[in-house]
């Protein structure tokens, strides 16, 4: 008898579930995504999230939340294929560019840009904050383009030729910058705006933004 799915509870919007998904499916492990709203649980997810945030998993009879201790247990437990580098300095990169997108990019991309432009008026029902998308468009999306340029180096990937843990969170990231219908500029930032191109063709990714329009649609 195989054993059941990973549950995974969160909602697809979200780049935290985004970068679980994705080495869910980079290993090619089987999950179910429960979808689940913090804000709605029951308290029998916040046993298993007491911080209240999504994601959260339930693998057999052991349950872990917070994206990042996911993916650390995923790889740990199915370390083939591998979605960090090999080499020191490279994992811990790895390790830095996901704490980056789970933290700065979250902050701006999804709280100043994603959530006013896409979710103010769709889900929380009030006009979105102005000053927030303007602040955002003109000085912490080109601060945030051109570190990420300037760390690119001449290789297509943060951590060498292929996407690794770090790649896919910051790709993750982005997805919710694309709903808004902003990307960098290629005549400022061209090596950034070639990585978020050839993360966006990625199989898994461009499946999740084409299931997340889907769901766009059907709000409207």
């Amino acid at each position: 008898m195989s054993p059941s799915p990973i549950q995974l509870f969160g909602i697809n919007f979200s780049p935290f579930v985004r970068k679980v998904r994705t080495v869910l499916e980079l290993k090619q492990v089987p999950y179910e995504l429960v979808p689940t709203n913090p804000r709605e649980a029951d308290d029998a997810f916040y046993r298993i999230s007491p911080l209240r945030k999504m994601p959260a998993i339930i693998d057999g009879d052991r349950s872990l939340p917070d994206s990042s201790v996911i993916c650390a247990y995923l790889e740990r437990k199915y370390p083939s294929p591998a979605a960090l580098p090999t080499d020191a300095y490279e994992f811990a990169r790895s390790l830095w560019f996901e704490e980056y997108a789970d933290t700065e990019l979250v902050r701006v991309f999804g709280g100043h840009v994603f959530v006013e432009v896409v979710l103010a008026e769709k889900i929380f029902k009030r006009p979105p904050i102005q000053a927030d998308i303007d602040l955002a468009d003109r000085e912490e999306l080109p601060h945030i383009y051109s570190y990420l340029e300037g760390e690119l180096g001449s290789r297509p990937c943060f951590c060498g030729d292929e996407p690794t843990l770090g790649d896919f969170a910051l790709a993750g990231a982005f997805l919710n910058l694309r709903h808004c219908d902003r990307s960098p500029d290629a005549s400022q930032w061209p090596k950034l705006a070639a990585f978020v191109k050839r993360m966006n063709a990625h199989p898994i990714l461009a499946r999740f933004f084409a299931e997340e329009e889907q769901t766009l649609a059907n709000w409207a």
